[in-house]
C-alpha cells in the first residue's frame, strides 16, 4: 500500500489552523493560590488571587449559593522593559525639574517645571516601586487579583470551587472554603525564588508570632526559609487538635 501524500498547501493550511489554538492554550488564565482560601458567614473581607494571564478578569464565580464578590484590582508587575523606559523617563525629568530649579543668570531660558510634570514623576516612582527582578519572579503567579468577598450568614458550610472570569475565558478552580470559626489572616507572602548556591535573593525577615484565641482558623502562606509562629494558651491536660490545609486547597503542592 502506497503512502499518503499530503499536499504541501493542505499541511500549511492544518499548520495554520492548529497554531492559533495552541496559542490559546498556552495563554489560558490560570490562579495559583487563594489567600486567604475561605471565610466565616456572615463577613465580607478582601481575597488575593495569584496566577498568570489575568488581565481583565471582571467576575469571580463560585458553586453554590451564598457567596459573592466584586473585583477590586488586577496587578500585573512591570516586565524589565517597561521599567527600563521607565527609569530612562525619570532621569529626564530629575534632569528637567534640576534645571527649573537652579539658580544663577539665565533664568529666563529655563524649562519651566509644571504640576503635570511633578505628577509624572510621582507616577513613575510609584510604578517603580512595584517592579520584581526577574530572578524573584514566579511566572504561574505573578499577577494578582483583588476580590471583596461576601460570605452570607445563610451560605453552606462547605468546600466551594472558585474560579475567575477573563476575556480569555475561565480560569480552573480552586477550593475556596465557608467556615462558621473566627478567621484571622498573616500578610500576603512576599514573591521570591529560592536562593540557589548561596547566590540570590533572601527570605525576608520573619513576622512576629501570632497571637490566636481558640478555636479560629488561622490563614497563612510559607515561603521557603520562611518560619510562622503561633501563641495561644493552653491548660495542662487539655486535649487541642490542630487541622492543617495544604495540599487539601492546592493539590499540586
Amino acid at each position: 500500500m502506497k503512502p499518503i501524500r499530503w499536499p504541501a498547501v493542505f499541511v500549511a493550511a492544518a499548520l495554520v489552523v492548529l497554531a492559533p489554538a495552541a496559542w490559546a492554550q498556552q495563554q489560558a488564565p490560570r490562579i495559583g493560590y487563594v489567600f486567604p482560601a475561605g471565610g466565616r458567614q456572615g463577613t465580607t473581607f478582601q481575597v488575593t488571587l495569584g496566577g498568570q494571564f489575568l488581565e481583565g478578569a471582571s467576575e469571580a464565580y463560585f458553586s453554590g449559593t451564598g457567596v459573592r464578590a466584586k473585583v477590586i484590582e488586577h496587578f500585573k508587575p512591570l516586565t524589565v522593559a517597561q521599567a527600563s523606559l521607565l527609569r530612562d523617563k525619570m532621569k529626564e525629568l530629575q534632569e528637567k525639574k534640576a534645571a527649573a530649579n537652579r539658580g544663577g543668570p539665565g533664568a529666563a531660558t529655563r524649562p519651566a517645571w509644571t504640576a503635570a510634570d511633578e505628577e509624572m514623576l510621582v507616577d513613575i516612582r510609584k510604578k517603580l516601586a512595584t517592579f520584581i527582578p526577574r530572578n524573584q519572579v514566579n511566572p504561574a503567579i505573578v499577577e494578582t487579583v483583588t476580590l471583596e468577598v461576601t460570605i452570607g450568614p445563610e451560605a453552606e458550610l462547605a468546600p466551594r470551587d472558585l474560579r475567575l472570569k477573563t476575556p480569555m475565558g475561565l480560569t480552573n478552580p480552586l477550593v475556596f472554603c465557608v467556615g462558621k470559626l473566627p478567621e484571622v489572616s498573616r500578610k500576603l507572602a512576599q514573591v521570591f525564588r529560592e536562593p540557589r548556591n548561596g547566590l540570590g535573593p533572601k527570605p525576608p525577615p520573619p513576622e512576629p508570632d501570632m497571637a490566636l484565641t481558640l478555636p479560629t482558623v488561622a490563614n497563612g502562606q510559607i515561603m521557603p526559609g520562611v518560619i510562622d509562629r503561633y501563641r495561644f494558651q493552653a491548660r495542662q491536660g487539655q486535649h487541642l487538635v490542630a487541622a492543617v490545609s495544604a495540599r487539601g486547597l492546592m493539590p499540586y503542592l
